[in-house]
């Protein structure tokens, strides 16, 4: 069985283990492959890419398609643009990736992006710019993509109908909770 196969049985057993959303599609452009995102809260997700690139570094063009790895930890804010249909959230975060080949890099990403989800269909939509900082050979690199995934489980925050709408329902149960801290807690014993 290939490494793209085991990968992705991985991150399938893994999402069904924590019974998270899951996403798992296509991106485009550094990496082209496979794009995986495991939602461990509303606000935070582990996203994962495997795929192929042509790497450019100091106005050199590598010919040959090296493999492609990374794994961040990214965070979200769907409040930011409220949308009437489905949901729109910025997100940024921190990562790895390893481009492996004849010289292989190790750099760190600084994913930034944008993350639609539609509340007709289980399936996202994202446009990310990365920065990436070399560790083997020290520069920086932009990683940018696009992609489109499919959603397996029930997403959380409201994606079923408009940010807005979730943006007052998440303020609502912020609210609701400060003012249950607020109220004294009595111990009933029978």
């Amino acid at each position: 069985m290939n490494k793209i196969a085991k990968l992705s049985i991985f991150v399938c057993l893994t999402a069904v283990l924590y019974s998270s959303p899951f996403e798992l599609g296509l991106e485009f452009g550094s990496p082209t492959g496979i794009s995986a995102k495991l939602w461990l809260d509303q606000k935070s997700a582990l996203d994962f890419g495997l795929g192929i690139t042509g790497d450019r570094h100091d106005d050199r063009y590598y010919d040959d398609q090296r493999l492609h790895l990374h794994a961040d930890y990214q965070l979200h804010r769907f409040d930011l643009l409220p949308v009437d249909q489905g949901r729109l959230g910025l997100y940024y975060g921190l990562g790895l990736r390893l481009v492996s080949g004849d010289d292989s890099e190790l750099g760190v990403r600084i994913p930034l992006g944008a993350q639609y989800d539609f509340s007709s269909a289980p399936v996202s939509i994202f446009l990310e710019l990365t920065p990436v900082v070399e560790i083997t050979d020290p520069g920086i690199d932009i990683d940018p993509a696009l992609g489109v995934r499919y959603v397996f489980g029930k997403r959380s925050g409201g994606s079923k109908g408009s940010s807005k709408k979730a943006a007052k329902e998440n303020k609502k149960n912020e609210e609701q909770d400060d003012e249950d801290e607020e109220k004294p807690k009595v111990k009933m014993q029978w």
